[in-house]
C-alpha cells in the first residue's frame, strides 16, 4: 500500500535525497496531476534552510465516493507526524461512519439521477472495469449536480463534516500512542481540502497552516490562523487543563 502511495505522493518516501551540506537546500519536490475531469493539481515542496525536510504533503481520491482529498501538513521538531498525518489521515476519515453514510446518500441520489453514473465498487472487476466506473463517478453532469436539493445537500455535507471532524480527533488519539512521537517529539500542523462528487468544498485545518480560494478572479481566505493566541482557543485549552 505504501509503495503504491509513493507513486501518487512522492513526498511519502523517507528515504533522505543525496544532497550536500550548503543552505538553503532550493531543489523542489514536484507533483502534478488530474484526480478530477475540471480538477488538476500541482504540488510542490522545498527544505530551505532548514537541516531537515520536515513537511509532506499528498493527494488522493477516495474510489467509493469520489471525493478528492488534497493536505499539506508543516511538520516541527522532525517529520514523522507530518508523515503518519499523510499516510493516515485520509483512510481514517473515509473510515468515519458519518463519512460513509454521506457516501452512501450521494450513491443512492447520483444512480438515481445520472444515467451514466455506476455505484458499483465490485472487487472482482478487472482494472480496466473499475477505472471505467470510477471515470464514470467523475463524469457527474452540470444538470445533476445543480438538481439536488438544498435540503438533502445539507444532510450530505454535514455528515461528511461530522466525518472529517471525528476523523481529526481519532487521528490525533493515534499519534498521541505512538511511540515514535516519544523518541522525535515532533508535530505538525495541517490544512486538508477536499471536495466532493457535486463540487461542494471542505477546508479543515489545525494550527496556522492556510488555506486560499481565487473566487472571480478575488483571492478568498479560507483559513484562519489556529492558535492559542486566540481567544476562544485559548479558553479552550485552559478549560481542558493543558496549560
Amino acid at each position: 500500500m505504501l509503495h503504491l502511495c509513493q507513486k501518487i505522493c512522492p513526498c511519502l518516501s523517507s528515504k533522505p535525497e543525496p544532497q550536500d551540506n550548503a543552505l538553503p537546500i532550493r531543489n523542489k519536490r514536484v507533483e502534478k496531476g488530474r484526480l478530477h475531469r475540471d480538477t488538476y493539481y500541482i504540488s510542490a515542496a522545498t527544505q530551505g534552510w532548514r537541516p531537515s525536510m520536515e513537511d509532506r504533503y499528498c493527494n488522493f481520491l477516495h474510489f467509493q465516493s469520489g471525493m478528492q482529498f488534497y493536505g499539506v501538513f508543516d511538520g516541527h521538531a522532525g517529520s514523522h507526524t507530518a508523515q503518519m498525518l499523510t499516510e493516515h489521515l485520509f483512510n481514517i476519515i473515509c473510515a468515519q461512519e458519518t463519512f460513509r453514510s454521506a457516501t452512501k446518500n450521494m450513491d443512492d441520489y447520483l444512480s438515481k439521477n445520472d444515467p451514466n453514473y455506476n455505484n458499483s465498487n465490485n472487487q472482482e472487476m478487472t482494472d480496466q472495469e473499475n477505472k471505467n466506473t470510477i471515470a464514470k463517478k467523475l463524469s457527474t453532469s452540470l444538470e445533476v449536480q445543480k438538481s439536488i436539493s438544498p435540503q438533502l445537500n445539507n444532510q450530505i455535507t454535514n455528515r461528511y463534516i461530522q466525518g472529517i471532524s471525528s476523523g481529526f480527533i481519532q487521528m490525533d488519539n493515534q499519534l498521541s500512542q505512538d511511540n515514535q512521537i516519544q523518541i522525535d517529539i515532533s508535530g505538525s500542523t495541517g490544512v486538508v481540502v477536499m471536495i466532493d462528487q457535486i463540487g461542494n468544498f471542505y477546508c479543515s485545518w489545525l494550527g496556522d497552516s492556510r488555506a486560499i480560494i481565487s473566487h472571480g478572479g478575488r483571492a478568498q481566505e479560507l483559513t484562519y490562523d489556529h492558535l492559542p493566541t486566540n481567544p476562544e482557543e485559548y479558553l479552550r485549552i485552559k478549560k481542558a487543563q493543558m496549560f
